[in-house]
């Protein structure tokens, strides 16, 4: 719902880029060359819930291309961590950035 605004009262329009979703589309699942890498730190926050990452699964990954990378999960959330545990969102960004 974050993607649609109001054009007129009547008509909704997408704020997201449908012509490169439309003409690139198969690039946005393939996987990473094996030599990207982002060699500072980043922080990679995980909803415990979510089926998009899993730390088990995907930790090796994240850490080959992203090697100064940390993982931190949220109990009881799901893919949108943010809306369901914005405390807790906001405590570990925080105090990751700190």
């Amino acid at each position: 719902m974050k993607n649609l605004y109001w054009i007129t009262p009547d008509k909704l329009g997408f704020r997201m880029n449908v012509a490169v979703l439309k003409n690139c589309g198969e690039q946005l699942g393939a996987a990473l060359d094996s030599e990207a890498n982002y060699s500072k730190p980043t922080l990679f926050i995980i909803g415990e819930n979510s089926n998009y990452v899993k730390e088990a699964i995907d930790g090796e990954l994240i850490l080959e291309h992203f090697p100064q990378s940390e993982i931190i999960g949220i109990p009881d959330a799901g893919h949108w961590l943010h809306a369901e545990q914005p405390k807790l969102f906001f405590e570990k960004v925080i105090g990751w950035l700190s």
